[in-house]
């Protein structure tokens, strides 16, 4: 395989130190792999920008860290990509006073009896793109992969809350694809490639042939009966580029 990659979640309470990082990468580089990724959402990384907000209460990467990581990679052949999740899993943010009222869904949005989630900005309006904007540029330098994993799984709540109007008019799935194109044009006038994953496409596959050409999707699923080969063989058929992602049961 061109590309055999390790994503590794750093976020929810479990950001590791530099020195298991160092020591994760000498093993992958041991067994070929080529591609690794830290997943991020929260503050698993110190925005220099938003210092205020997790100094003093998170232990993040800090960008002198990744650096230092970067190197280390380039030198085993393996690319470290930037990997920096939204309009999605965006809960930590959310429940900070300077950005609660960016949220979809301000009260939350009950997907189950059991399942209620506050997690996803709201994607029509202006500040929430600048907020992922200064992310993206506070993140972006401290790599030199030329890719990028903008993430955009899983916005629970959206279309169900502020930007239900906008969905009524062009489906949830429009509502998304409007929301993909900013961040693919942040990431052109940036100079690197998007990857991102499938699974709202896999929802709302008339969206497909609004993607841009050359994003490379990401199918991932836990389980083993994940159905990797029927979205594979769709995702070939409409000619766009994409990596199977399989976890750890599948």
């Amino acid at each position: 395989m061109e590309i055999r990659g390790v994503m590794l979640d750093i976020s929810r309470d479990k950001t590791p130190t530099l020195e298991s990082l160092k020591s994760l990468v000498k093993y992958l580089a041991s067994m070929k792999y080529n591609h690794f990724e830290l997943y991020m959402e929260g503050f698993a990384f110190a925005y220099p920008s938003f210092e205020h907000i997790w100094k003093g209460k998170e232990t993040p990467l800090t960008g002198e860290e990744i650096r230092e990581l970067d190197k280390l990679c380039k030198e085993l052949l393996i690319d470290l990509v930037p990997n920096q999740n939204s309009p999605g899993h965006f809960s930590a943010w959310l429940a900070t006073d300077e950005f609660r009222d960016l949220s979809e869904t301000p009260g939350g949005h009950r997907i189950s009896p059991l399942m209620k989630f506050n997690s996803t900005l709201d994607p029509c309006d202006p500040r929430s793109l600048e907020l992922v904007t200064t992310m993206i540029d506070d993140l972006l330098p401290n790599f030199s992969s030329g890719y990028f994993n903008a993430g955009l799984d899983e916005p629970f709540e959206l279309g169900y809350g502020k930007s239900r109007k906008r969905a009524r008019e062009t489906g949830i799935g429009g509502v998304y694809l409007e929301y993909t194109k900013k961040i693919y044009d942040l990431m052109q006038e940036r100079g690197k490639r998007m990857l991102m994953w499938g699974d709202i496409v896999n929802k709302h596959p008339e969206i497909t042939s609004g993607l841009p050409g050359d994003i490379i999707l990401l199918d991932w699923g836990y389980e083993a009966e994940y159905p990797f080969d029927r979205n594979g063989e769709r995702f070939r058929n409409t000619g766009i580029d994409f990596l199977v992602c399989p976890g750890k049961n599948s």
